[in-house]
């Protein structure tokens, strides 16, 4: 699946909710201008708290829209 098709079959309200959720959490996903980048300096041990905090949010929020 390519972007522009992720943008016609994303749930747009879902994924916004995400990532406030994760910021809330101090995981950001872009920038303030909508940019993403990837980083080389993350370690193991911030790849795994990022993975924390996303499950923690998905398990606020995914009751919210009915998905499992």
């Amino acid at each position: 699946m390519d972007y522009r098709e992720w943008l016609e079959k994303a749930d747009m309200q879902f994924y916004e909710e995400f990532v406030k959720g994760c910021e809330r959490y101090g995981v950001r996903f872009t920038d303030q201008r909508g940019r993403e980048y990837i980083s080389t300096a993350h370690t193991m041990e911030d790849v795994k708290r990022t993975l924390q905090i996303a499950d923690v949010v998905l398990g606020e929020i995914t009751g919210k829209y009915g998905k499992d």
